[in-house]
Parts: C-alpha cells; structure tokens; sequence
C-alpha cells in the first residue's frame, strides 16, 4: 500500500469500485514508491472519453532535479467497457469518481477508484451514531 484515501471513505457513499493502471514516466514512479503521493483532495476527471488524476500532491525524489517537473495530471488505463459503464454511471445523476487507495502490485502502480455519492451532514452524523451503537453493544455483550 502506497497510498490511502481515508477522507473518501468518510464523505462519500461508495457504489462500484474499479482497479486502473497508471501511465507514469520513470521520475513520478521512482517518486511515488519513495515518498508516496497524497489523494487527499484529489479527484478523477473524464477528458475527451479518457480518466485522468488530479489534484494530487507528489513530492518528488532526492535525485530528481528541477527541471523535470511532474505531470499536473496522469492518465488511468481501463477498459473500454469499463470506461462507457462509468461515463453512464455518472452521467446526469449527480455522483463522482474519487481514488480510495494506490498500491502495488506484481511491480507495478494500481489505483483503487469508486464512483461515489456525496454524503450529507446529517448522513455522515446518522453513520457515527450507528457505529457507536454497534460498539457499545459489542462492549455489554
């Protein structure tokens, strides 16, 4: 595990979740395996029929210098079929794509991603009322 996106899980309901790849260069690969990436307040966008990351804060390796810069966007692979299942989930209907978590896996840089649905103030208190009701039952039990 690369990478997690605590926050996401926190605000937003999660409907279908997908794996992608990652098109990198050799400098962001090196950089995201030795300091990591944050997709805190990142977001994945679609741009002429293809994903892309954004948003994100990569620091760069010690060994980069400053005229290599990183890319302010990265391309996600996924199938095609995948691609017109997501672009029809979200069409029209108010929901997003959002990372949950970046990671390896047999060598190379996966993401995790979600199409989600923004949760309300008075959604995310009913949740935490839940969860502290299951808790104390657990504990009495």
């Amino acid at each position: 595990m690369i990478s997690n996106n605590k926050r996401a899980l926190h605000d937003f309901e999660i409907i279908k979740k997908y794996e992608a790849g990652l098109v990198l260069t050799g400098i962001e690969t090196k950089s995201i395996k030795e300091n990591g990436i944050s997709l805190k307040e990142s977001r994945i966008v679609f741009i002429q029929h293809e994903l892309f990351l954004t948003n994100f804060v990569l620091s760069l390796s010690k060994n980069v210098s400053f005229f290599e810069t990183p890319h302010t966007k990265i391309k996600l692979l996924l199938r095609k079929k995948e691609l017109n299942q997501i672009q029809k989930l979200i069409e029209g209907k108010g929901l997003t794509i959002v990372p949950l978590k970046l990671y390896t896996k047999n060598r190379l840089i996966k993401i995790e991603i979600a199409v989600c649905k923004g949760l309300k103030k008075y959604d995310k208190r009913r949740i935490l009322k839940e969860k502290e009701q299951k808790m104390n039952s657990l504990k009495l039990d």
